[in-house]
């Protein structure tokens, strides 16, 4: 057996699987009975969403993105643009900063994960055997481990928490012509493009002794060939101006889009961006 690997049994009579089944019983009818409520309940939003669509199809108009038409207030309309922004995102700990439409820091620490497979086997008499194989691996991954709720625990702990985390950030000034998109639509945007960090600048002091870079990103540990437990890499992306094809409905000077609607009755050619997503 591998010490990153073992097996536990648990066994069950035949007494113990007929309550067990009567309890799933009891449970079903329960599940049943309350499904019919909700059933007639979805069906009601689903006949209301058809009647929003079809009066969306039928209302839809198409403008330039290059002005905002005061006769067009409250009505559907359907733009497409570039989605542009002059503002500067800036990672400070990090010392990355860019004009962009979003901003991502992935933050990835070697940890222990614990993976688990189970199988039942029948018995004479009735009873069952239950024997459950858990194994131990070391990933990256970008979200603390919890390795007190391991099974094994011993020889398999991770740090309790992350010293640094991810984080995205968004411009707040995102324009397509005269139209401002609103928070919601810019979180939808995510052509994410790979950011390598600057060669020529001094590594960022928050990364301590064993800061380095690697992979166009920053490593924190001995060596990024032979990662240890706790050793953490950081990567950026980052998503820049790019066209927008929103179907929406302005408010003022910014737009907000009803892509229940869109997906409807605009679906934009092969050759064509796709659209930016937006707020219902």
């Amino acid at each position: 057996m591998s010490e990153d690997r073992f097996t536990e049994e648990t066994h069950t009579s035949w007494g113990g699987r007929i309550k067990t089944s009567f309890t799933g019983i009891i449970l079903g009818l329960v599940l049943f009975a309350g499904a019919f409520p909700l059933l007639f309940w979805n069906e009601g939003r689903a006949v209301k969403r058809d009647q929003t669509l079809k009066e969306g199809e039928g209302a839809v108009v198409s403008i330039l993105p290059d002005r905002v038409d005061p006769a067009n207030q409250g009505r559907l309309v359907h733009t497409s643009g570039t989605a542009d922004t002059r503002q500067s995102l800036a990672d400070t700990p990090f010392s990355v900063s860019l004009t962009a439409l979003r901003l991502q820091r992935t933050v990835e620490m070697y940890q222990w994960k614990e993976s688990r497979d189970t199988r039942t086997e029948k018995k004479t008499g009735g009873g069952e055997k239950k024997v459950t194989t858990y194994s131990y691996s070391r990933v990256w991954s970008a979200s603390p481990i919890n390795s007190s709720a391991f099974k094994r625990r011993s020889g398999h702990e991770n740090p309790a928490s992350m010293p640094f985390q991810s984080r995205t950030l968004n411009a707040s000034d995102v324009t397509v012509g005269a139209f401002s998109l609103i928070p919601s639509m810019v979180r939808e945007i995510d052509d994410w493009v790979p950011v390598p960090v600057d060669e020529a600048a001094p590594l960022p002091s928050i990364l301590g002794a064993q800061g380095m870079r690697t992979d166009g990103g920053y490593y924190r540990g001995r060596d990024p060939g032979d990662p240890a437990i706790g050793d953490l890499r950081i990567s950026f992306k980052a998503v820049f101006s790019r066209p927008c094809e929103p179907d929406c409905r302005p408010a003022g000077p910014f737009v907000r889009c009803l892509c229940h609607w869109v997906r409807r009755f605009h679906q934009p050619a092969p050759d064509r961006p796709s659209q930016c997503g937006g707020d219902v």
